[in-house]
Order: structure tokens, then C-alpha cells, then sequence
């Protein structure tokens, strides 16, 4: 009997739960409802009896498959692969799409109609539902879908448009933090490979795989020392995606066109010269010569992630002193504050607005348009906040330097303006409650955690590490919820305990930062 990819995921969880489990719970971390889940449960039953296997499901708390433990470790070792070519591969339609735009953008040649229905089972119909919603996502990058009977289906555009774009779909399928990984280790450890989220991203890697993507990260973070300019590892990342993106694109006959007068502006100048020397042959790719257009770009990416380490004279690249756009986003700021009704501060969410500002500028002044994916989401979320910004930005408009900012950048500084509120209001707050960070010891998972809470997740405010010994003996007065590493706590906790993978996914980064909208807004 063939089992399917969802069944393994639901296994899986099962045979790694040390406690009976809800249906809504599994169903909460595999992100599918319960009905699903029980509907299930009858053919991992069948499976597992094939397998010599006598399933003994526990009800009464949840579900529960109560077997040896030499048992569960040996079926643990013994399922099926993901991808395996018996198992049909199910994705809901905002994951088919995702992964239909990557496919596009990625194939230098047409692809055919029976090359996405073999990868993702889809029939004709499905696929043609599914093109529509992937020409739309083009057209908000600038870029127009193809489709010829006789040629196939492919993207037309500028080039740089489709490296951008191809760029911000990977970010948005695999996340900045495995695309670290990926390039720091060459792999993406998955909790649970066999979900969906879990299979577009081993469908997207396998793809990948031969983009020698840490060889970029060694390039660029060789050039980085040479140029006595320090980066953080996730913007070291994003340049050296870009960098395995264009070598790719090079190798099969693409190319950039950078304006031939800032070219020579640049010319002249030492980093440029020392980004040409070491990156003009990479050393990794000894079969193309990088243009001056692709270095250009490529210098492009290094001064616009990092501008105060190449000083003022690098200012002409976009035209614009960054310090200019700073201007514009404290000015922004003041503004909602004044609108909510609260006392302004000067903080470093709007010098980081300013900084995003002028990367966004630069990006436009290039000709590459800006796409924010969340734009909806944000109107959604936070409407008042949204209109609020949104008439201030059209009065600064006649501010010739916000005037070429897309009107679409509104949502993603109301989101600037959400994270300096709550930063505001959390740390007014911080001596009036924590938040406790756990796991079975207390050790390195947890302090991993606590690094990556910190830094990505400051809103949160006061956190505290303990183990689960040191948690069930403390005194939870101060304390507004738990966020663990470990799927069960025996203790039922008068605070909200939220579960997360010690390397903090982006599931549990929207869940905990939805968790803290809703502590804000009650």
C-alpha cells in the first residue's frame, strides 16, 4: 500500500510525540485542519499494519500510537523519502504557484505544459487556474508570462527584473535564515520534510542544488574582507544570492546592461576596482568572464547593503545621500506618532526605514521594480495604521526625494511604523513582564533560540532562559507566556505556551509576532 506525503507528515509527528496529541494540534503544526487529519489516521492504520505493525491509537487525551520504543526508532529510520517517486505530491494552490513562478523565472528555456504536471501531478485545467494567479505575480515584478503552444511557457523582461524577482521568490519559499544556513552549511536541516511548506522547499532546493551557492558566500565574503567593509552573515547572503543567480544566468547567455555613464563614474574609484579584479573571473565559475554591467550591479548590491562602510563619495550610485532619506523617514515617523498620539523618539527602526528607503530607491533608479508580497496582508492587518501613512506620504510627495518611492512601499513602512509602536510600548512594559524561553535542559537550542528572539523578534521585550526542571519550580506571576522548544510540557501553565523549532521558522516567527498584535491589541 502506498502512503502518501501528508500521512508521513502526520506520522512522523506521532511517532516523535512523547504524549497524546489533539488532532487540532497536529493539525496546527502541519498546517492543515483537523478533519484532515483524522480523514488520515485509517490508511496510517492500514500502513502500519503492512509494516508488522499493530497500532493501538490512544483517544481519550488525543492521539497516541502506543508501541516499543525500539519500534518507533526503527519506523522513524525506515520512512520513505520525501519526493519518492510513489508518492504523489499534493501542494495547496498558493504553494503550486509559488513554486510555478520559481520554475519560470529559474528555466533559462520554455517549459512545457507536461513538465509542471509531472512534477506537482497537476491535470491541464488545474495548471491553466494556476497561470492566471502566476501572470499576475509577474506583472507586479515587471515582467510579462509567455505562453506558445508550439514554444511553451516563459517570462519576458529585463534582466535585472527577472534576477530581482527571482530572488525575492526564493526568499519567500526557503526563508533568510535557511538560505544562511544553505550557504554557511550546504544544507537546510527540515523538522518535518514530508509537509507541504516541507516538500516546495526539498522540491526548490533539489533545483538549486548545482547553483553553487556556497562558493558565492566564500567569494563574497573574501571580497568583503579585502574591501575592509564588514557585513552581517544575512546580508553577506542576500549579495552572494544575487552573485549565484547571475553566474547561472551568464552561464546560459543572459545578460545585464548597466548605464554605460555610471559605469564610468565608477571606474575610477579603488573598491571598484578591487570588486572587478576578484569577482570580473570567479574563482569558483573559471568558465565566464563577468561583464562590467554585471560587476557594476554586483558593486551596486555591496554598497547599497552596507553604505556606511563606503562613504560618501559612493553617494552618485543612487543619486541620493542616504542621510537625505533618514530625513524623510523621521519626518514619517513624527508624523504617525503625532496622528496616534504619542511622544516621538528618535530609534534605529527609523534609521532602518531610512536605509530600506534608499535601497529601494537605488533599486528604482535602476530600473528594477519594487514588489512588497505582504502589501495585502498589511492593509489588512493594520488599516488604520495603513491610512494614516498613507496620507502622509502623499504629502511629503512633493518631496522630489520620496516622489519615485512606489506608492506600493506604503504598506512596508506602515510596518515600520507598527515595529517602532510596539518597540515603544514593549519597552514601557519590561519591567512589568517577561517571557520565558525553554527547553528539556536549558542548553544550546535554547540559547540559539534566544540569540535569533533577540535579534529577529525584539518586540517581544524581557526574556528569561530556564529548563523545564527550573520552569515547573518558578513563580509565573511576572510572566505574560512560554515559548518552547519541546512539543509537550507536562504542567498545565496559567500563561500561553508557544511551541517553535529551535531555529525559529518563518511559521513561528508570523505566529509569535501574531501572538504580539494580539497581546497589544487587547
Amino acid at each position: 500500500m502506498k502512503i502518501t506525503h501528508r500521512q508521513i507528515s502526520i506520522l512522523y509527528e506521532l511517532l516523535n510525540a512523547e504524549t497524546p496529541l489533539t488532532a487540532s494540534v497536529l493539525g496546527s503544526r502541519l498546517d492543515i485542519n483537523e478533519r484532515m487529519v483524522r480523514f488520515n489516521l485509517p490508511a496510517i492504520d492500514l500502513w502500519l499494519q503492512k509494516q508488522g505493525v499493530k497500532s493501538d491509537w490512544q483517544f481519550p487525551k488525543g492521539i497516541y500510537l502506543d508501541i516499543p520504543e525500539t519500534k518507533r526508532k526503527l519506523l522513524l529510520k525506515n520512512l520513505p523519502e520525501p519526493l519518492i517517486k510513489d508518492a504523489r505530491i499534493f501542494l495547496r494552490p498558493e504553494y503550486r504557484q509559488l513554486w510555478l513562478v520559481f520554475r519560470i523565472l529559474e528555466s533559462v528555456q520554455p517549459l512545457h505544459s507536461k513538465d509542471f504536471e509531472q512534477e506537482l501531478d497537476l491535470s491541464e485545467n488545474t495548471l491553466a487556474r494556476d497561470l492566471v494567479q502566476v501572470r499576475k505575480i509577474l506583472e507586479k515584478h515587471g515582467l510579462k508570462l509567455i505562453r506558445k503552444r508550439s514554444v511553451g511557457t516563459y517570462t519576458e523582461g529585463p534582466e535585472i527584473q527577472i534576477r530581482y524577482a527571482l530572488s525575492i521568490v526564493l526568499k519567500r519559499i526557503l526563508g533568510e535564515a535557511n538560505i544562511v544556513h544553505l550557504c554557511l552549511w550546504r544544507q537546510v536541516k527540515l523538522q518535518n520534510p514530508w509537509t507541504e511548506r516541507g516538500l516546495l522547499v526539498s522540491l526548490t532546493l533539489r533545483v538549486i542544488n548545482d547553483w553553487d551557492l556556497w562558493y558565492s558566500w566564500n567569494e563574497i565574503n573574501h571580497l568583503t574582507s579585502v574591501l575592509g567593509v564588514k557585513y552581517d552573515e544575512v546580508n553577506i547572503s542576500r549579495i552572494a544570492l544575487y552573485l549565484a543567480i547571475s553566474v547561472r544566468r551568464v552561464r546560459n547567455g543572459c545578460s545585464v546592461e548597466y548605464p554605460a555613464e555610471r559605469i564610468e563614474e565608477i571606474k575610477s574609484n579603488e573598491l571598484f576596482a578591487a570588486t572587478k579584479k576578484f569577482l570580473k573571473n570567479p574563482e569558483y565559475a573559471p568558465d565566464i568572464e563577468l561583464s562590467d554591467s554585471e560587476l557594476a550591479y554586483l558593486f551596486n548590491q555591496l554598497v547599497t547593503y552596507h553604505y556606511e562602510g563606503f562613504g560618501n563619495e559612493y553617494e552618485h550610485l543612487g543619486d541620493i545621500n542616504p542621510d537625505g532619506l533618514v530625513s524623510v523617514a523621521e519626518e514619517i515617523m513624527k508624523a504617525v506618532y503625532a496622528a496616534q498620539g504619542l511622544e516621538y523618539s528618535s530609534s534605529t527602526v527609523t534609521r532602518d526605514l531610512g536605509a530600506h528607503l534608499h535601497r529601494c530607491y537605488n533599486l528604482l533608479h535602476l530600473g528594477v521594480k519594487v514588489h512588497f508580497e505582504l502589501a495585502d496582508d498589511v492593509r489588512r492587518g493594520y488599516p488604520d495604521l495603513y491610512e494614516v501613512v498613507t496620507e502622509i506620504t502623499q504629502d511629503l510627495s512633493v518631496n522630489p526625494l520620496f516622489s519615485t518611492i512606489l506608492k506600493e512601499e506604503n504598506a512596508r513602512i506602515t510596518l515600520y511604523a507598527a515595529m517602532a509602536i510596539m518597540l515603544d510600548e514593549t519597552a514601557s512594559s519590561r519591567r512589568e513582564s517577561k517571557i520565558i524561553v525553554v527547553c528539556p535542559t536549558g542548553g544550546i537550542t535554547s540559547r540559539i533560540l534566544m540569540l535569533r528572539l533577540e535579534t529577529e523578534l525584539p518586540e517581544l521585550g524581557n526574556l528569561e532562559l530556564m529548563s523545564i526542571k527550573q520552569l515547573s519550580s518558578s513563580n509565573l506571576d511576572n510572566v505574560a507566556a512560554i515559548i518552547s522548544t519541546t512539543k509537550t510540557i507536562e504542567k498545565d501553565y496559567p500563561v500561553p505556551v508557544i511551541v517553535v523549532n529551535p531555529f525559529l521558522e518563518p511559521l513561528d516567527i508570523t505566529r509569535l509576532k501574531t501572538w504580539v498584535l494580539g497581546r497589544r491589541l487587547k
